[in-house]
C-alpha cells in the first residue's frame, strides 16, 4: 500500500496565497460593488416567499456575492466566465449581432478563442439552469450557491469594462491603464454607499442568455464617456507623473461624470438580478420555500478568501494531519458482493458515517470508483478519504473494477454494468441503511472511474442525482488523444474486429444528446430542461486528459446540458486526486438527499 501524502506535499499542491486586491486587471467590481448589487437584488424582489428566502440568509448572501472571484484563484477556467470582449466577434460593438447560439458562435471564434475573449453571457445561462433545478428539487443550500453564482455574473455584465476589449483602458491612445480599477472600486469606496441605491421592479427576463446580451450592450455603450470622463480629469492635473496624477483634482473632475454611470449600472445589475431569481424560481413551478432557511458556508466550493497584505496565507482545502488519517483509516470496511454476472465475489471497501445509526436513519450513497491498474483499496490507501468523510452524513462504496473494466458490459470484459446495476445496488440497499431512490444516490470516480461513474450514471440517469469526474477519460470510444478506441483499453474490451460503432455506443459524449433531447422547452420556460444527473468535472491543466476535457465543455454548452466544470494546477496523479476529491464531495453533497 503507497504511504499516505505527507503534510508538505498537501501544503505544496494546496496553499493560495491570495490578496484579492491584484494588480492586474481583475475585470471585476469589487466585493463592495457585488455586496450593492446584491442588496438592490433582494429589495426589488416583491414581497413575499421568495423575498423572504433571501432575506433570510441577506448577509450571507451580499457577503459571498462576489465568491466566483475568489474561486478563479483555483480554477484556471474560471476567468474567461466574468467577461465578454464583444468587439473580438467581428461585429464592432454592435452586440445584437453577436449569435447567442454557442454552436453558432463557435462558427466564428474557436473554444480557445473564447476561452480568452470570454464566455459570460454562456456561463450565466448555464448557472440559470442549475438554479431552476436547485428550486425545483427543493435542494436550497445549492439554490443559495447557484445564486451567489448568478449574483457575481449578472454584476460583472452589468460592468462597462466587462463588456471591451479595452478592459483597463491599455488599447487607448495613450494608454488609460488602471481605468476599470478607478470605476469599479475607487468610485465606490469615495462616493456611494447603499444608502444611495434604489430597489425597483425586477427587470423582465425571458432568455437569461439574451438579457445578458441585451445588459453587455447597455454596459458597453457607458465606455467611451468613462474614457473621455478620465482623459479629461488626468488632463486637469498638471506637473505630475504615473499615480501622482489620479489626486483630489483628478478625482474632483472623475466623480461627477463616473459616479451616476456607477450608480445606473449597479442598480441595473441588482434589478437584472432579482429578475433571473424571480425567473429560476418560476421556471421551477413556484415550489413552496422554506421559512427559516439560514444558508451557511458548509457546502460552498473550497476558495480562499480574501486577505489582506501582511495576513498569514490561506491553505484550501484545509490541511488533516497525517495521523487524523491514519486513524480514519481503521473504520474502512471489506465486503463481497456475490455476482451471478461476473461468475465471482467482487470485492469492495465502505466507509460508514462515524454516528451510523441504522435503526433509525437513512443515509445517502456515493460510488467511489478507482482508475484503471487499481482496486477497491486505493481511494482509501493512497488517499485522506477515509477523513475527509468521517463527519459526513453519507455512505461511501468502493467496489473493484473487476480488472480494467471500464465498468461497462463488452464481449471481453465481462458484464459489468449489469453487475452494477442489477447486483451491486441492490446488496447495498439490502444491508446498509441507505435513501433507496435517485436523490439518495450519488457517483464518482477518477480516470477509468471518472469515465465509469459519468457512463453508469448517464445510462442509467434514473438511478443518480449527481455524477463527478476526476480527471476522467470521457472520451473513451471516441478516437480522442490519450484515449484511442483502436488502444489496447479498447482492444482488451472489445476485440480487433470490434465495430468502431459499436465502441462508441460506450461514450459517455453519445449518451448526453440522446437526455438532452428528452427535455424540450416547457410551456413555462424558453430554456431547455436537462433531466439527467447533474454533472460535474474537473483535471489538471497538465494532464494529458486536460485536452478531451475541454472538449466534453464544448461539448455541453453545445448541447445546452449545464454542468460545473473545474481546471485545477496539476496533473494525473495521486497528489492531484487526494486534494480535489473533496471539491467532488462539496458538489455531491449539494444534490443529495440529507439524511432521513
Amino acid at each position: 500500500m503507497i504511504p499516505i501524502l505527507r503534510r508538505a506535499s498537501i501544503l505544496t499542491a494546496c496553499v493560495l496565497l491570495v490578496t484579492i486586491t491584484p494588480t492586474h486587471p481583475a475585470r471585476a467590481w469589487e466585493p463592495d460593488g457585488h455586496v450593492l448589487i446584491a442588496d438592490v437584488a433582494v429589495r426589488s424582489l416583491p414581497t413575499g416567499s421568495l423575498r423572504g428566502f433571501y432575506t433570510g440568509s441577506l448577509t450571507w448572501f451580499e457577503t459571498n456575492s462576489s465568491f466566483p472571484d475568489r474561486w478563479r484563484f483555483r480554477d484556471n477556467a474560471e476567468a474567461a466566465r466574468h467577461f465578454l470582449n464583444t468587439e473580438s466577434f467581428g461585429h464592432g460593438t454592435v452586440v445584437s449581432d453577436i449569435p447567442q447560439d454557442y454552436a453558432g458562435v463557435l462558427q466564428i471564434r474557436t473554444y480557445d478563442q473564447l476561452r480568452s475573449g470570454g464566455v459570460l453571457p454562456w456561463t450565466v445561462e448555464r448557472h440559470f439552469k442549475l438554479l431552476v433545478s436547485a428550486f425545483r428539487e427543493k435542494r436550497w443550500p445549492d439554490a443559495m450557491v447557484q445564486s451567489l453564482y448568478l449574483s457575481d455574473y449578472v454584476g460583472d455584465a452589468s460592468s462597462p469594462f466587462h463588456a471591451t476589449a479595452n478592459f483597463d483602458g491599455q488599447l487607448s491612445l495613450p494608454p488609460q491603464t488602471g481605468i476599470a480599477a478607478r470605476f469599479e472600486r475607487q468610485v465606490i469606496a469615495r462616493s456611494i454607499r447603499a444608502s444611495d441605491l434604489r430597489g425597483g421592479v425586477p427587470l423582465p427576463v425571458d432568455d437569461p442568455k439574451a438579457a445578458i446580451f441585451t445588459q453587455l450592450q447597455d454596459s458597453l455603450g457607458n465606455v467611451p464617456p468613462l474614457l473621455a470622463a478620465d482623459k479629461a480629469a488626468v488632463a486637469s492635473v498638471s506637473g505630475l507623473n504615473g499615480d501622482e496624477i489620479y489626486n483630489d483634482t483628478y478625482w474632483k473632475a472623475f466623480l461627477p461624470q463616473a459616479r451616476p454611470i456607477a450608480i445606473e449600472r449597479l442598480q441595473q445589475g441588482g434589478r437584472l438580478l432579482a429578475g433571473m431569481l424571480q425567473k429560476a424560481w418560476s421556471d421551477a413551478g413556484k415550489p413552496t420555500l422554506p421559512v427559516g432557511f439560514a444558508a451557511t458556508d458548509a457546502l460552498l466550493p473550497y476558495a480562499p478568501p480574501g486577505i489582506l497584505p501582511g495576513q498569514k496565507p490561506v491553505v484550501v482545502p484545509p490541511v488533516i494531519e497525517d495521523e487524523v488519517i491514519s486513524a480514519a483509516r481503521d473504520g474502512v470496511q471489506a465486503i463481497a458482493i456475490p455476482s451471478k454476472r461476473l461468475g465471482k465475489d467482487i470485492p469492495a471497501n465502505i466507509l460508514l458515517p462515524h454516528n451510523y445509526a441504522p435503526k433509525t436513519t437513512r443515509y445517502p450513497v456515493l460510488y467511489l470508483l478507482h482508475g484503471s491498474e487499481g482496486n477497491c483499496r486505493e481511494w482509501t490507501g493512497k488517499s485522506g478519504l477515509a477523513a475527509y468523510v468521517q463527519d459526513l452524513p453519507l455512505i461511501v462504496v468502493m467496489p473493484d473494477a473487476n480488472g480494467n473494466s471500464w465498468y461497462v458490459d463488452s464481449p471481453r470484459g465481462g458484464q459489468y454494468s449489469s453487475f452494477f446495476y442489477e447486483e451491486l445496488i441492490p446488496y447495498i440497499d439490502r444491508h446498509y441503511a441507505t435513501i433507496r431512490r435517485r436523490e439518495g444516490r450519488a457517483i464518482a470516480g477518477n480516470s477509468m472511474g471518472g469515465y465509469g461513474a459519468w457512463y453508469l450514471a448517464l445510462c442509467q440517469p434514473r438511478l443518480f442525482c449527481a455524477t463527478a469526474s476526476l480527471s476522467g477519460a470521457l472520451h473513451f470510444g471516441t478516437g480522442a488523444i490519450g484515449v484511442d478506441e483502436n488502444g489496447e483499453a479498447a482492444q482488451a474490451l472489445f476485440g480487433d474486429a470490434s465495430d468502431p460503432a459499436a465502441k462508441r455506443a460506450y461514450t459517455a459524449v453519445q449518451l448526453l444528446p440522446l437526455i438532452a433531447a428528452q427535455n424540450r422547452p416547457s410551456r413555462r420556460s424558453t430554456i431547455s430542461r436537462y433531466g439527467g444527473p447533474a454533472l460535474y468535472f474537473d483535471d489538471g491543466k497538465d494532464d494529458y486528459l486536460n485536452g478531451p476535457n475541454r472538449q466534453m465543455e464544448q461539448s455541453l454548452l453545445s448541447l445546452g446540458v449545464p454542468y460545473e466544470y473545474a481546471e485545477f494546477d496539476g496533473s494525473h496523479d495521486w497528489l492531484y486526486w487526494d486534494t480535489h476529491i473533496r471539491d467532488a464531495l462539496k458538489f455531491v453533497l449539494r444534490h443529495l438527499a440529507a439524511p432521513e
